[in-house]
């Protein structure tokens, strides 16, 4: 009789560490998961805005070239001078600006600007080719990339007008004195997302005054992230540092059914200061439980 007590009692014991191991074990698996989740991200993260800072040099590279560019009949550095020597922008000048920007345009290899800018020593815009809607005579004067470069720097910076735009400036000189800036700027499309996704095997969205610029997935999780970003337009010091995967935590976003962990940081520049944020994501590990590792039981096992 004592030795069936104990025997019943052992059994017990061990049932009962049974149970529990079934309990834990599954939840523990999950945090294990969902912790290799975050420091993916986090990696992630780091990995784009090093990315971004990258081909940011060789956008501004690229400008410094093509700033000093000449034509085989017009040349540009000649023109932009003239241009900031007259009170008001002739006819002729404009015209052969948009000459210039064209033949300089038509002698790149590869991936084309999706807009040139010839700005003269005023700041204003003497000429324009692409797809942007800038006027000659327009006034980029006050805008942080335009006034560097009119003093001599080389700079790049995130311009948010009907796209988001990567853009590169670089100043035009003629006998030694600075006469104007070329600033082109390339789109920070959907092709420029998937690149950074591939690399990266996440997904990426890039974001700027409360609408994404760029996906590289369909799924419709953008009012969710952007949530914690509202109202910061105007107060980029709540933002957190450009780049800083640090400043927010990872979110949970869902769409279709599926649930997303995010991570989001600022945009460096002129989209930060509007809200600008590039947010990576992955799915999320189902959470799992003891049902659900019941149910994923099979006969093999």
């Amino acid at each position: 009789m004592f030795w069936s007590k104990i025997w019943f009692f052992l059994v017990a014991v061990i049932a009962a560490t049974g149970i529990v191991v079934t309990l834990v074990m599954p939840r523990t698996a999950e945090r294990e998961a969902q912790s290799h989740e975050r420091e993916v991200l986090s990696r992630a993260c780091n990995v784009t805005e090093i990315l971004l800072r990258d081909e940011a040099r060789t956008r501004i590279e690229f400008a410094g070239q093509f700033a000093r560019a000449r034509g085989a009949d017009m040349r540009i550095d000649q023109i932009a001078g003239r241009a900031s020597r007259q009170g008001s922008l002739e006819a002729d000048t404009i015209s052969e600006g948009r000459q210039a920007l064209a033949d300089l345009l038509g002698e790149i290899r590869g991936a084309q600007p999706d807009f040139a800018l010839l700005v003269d020593t005023r700041g204003r815009v003497v000429a324009q080719r692409g797809a942007e809607s800038f006027e000659a005579g327009d006034a980029l004067e006050g805008r942080p990339l335009v006034d560097e470069v009119l003093s001599g720097y080389v700079r790049d910076d995130l311009w948010v007008t009907s796209d988001l735009y990567r853009v590169a400036g670089a100043p035009i000189v003629l006998d030694g004195a600075f006469v104007g800036a070329v600033i082109l700027g390339h789109s920070l499309g959907r092709d420029f997302a998937d690149r950074i996704a591939e690399t990266l095997d996440v997904e990426v969205a890039f974001y700027a005054k409360g609408s994404v610029y760029a996906a590289s997935n369909p799924a419709q999780i953008h009012n969710q992230v952007l949530e914690p970003f509202e109202g910061l337009n105007g107060r980029a010091e709540d933002a957190g540092e450009p780049g800083d995967c640090g400043a927010y935590e990872p979110a949970v976003a869902t769409a279709g059914g599926t649930s997303y962990t995010t991570l989001s940081a600022r945009l460096p520049g002129e989209a930060g200061a509007v809200g600008g944020v590039y947010t990576v994501f992955v799915e999320r590990t189902e959470s799992v439980g003891l049902a659900g590792m019941l149910s994923r039981v099979q006969r093999s096992d």
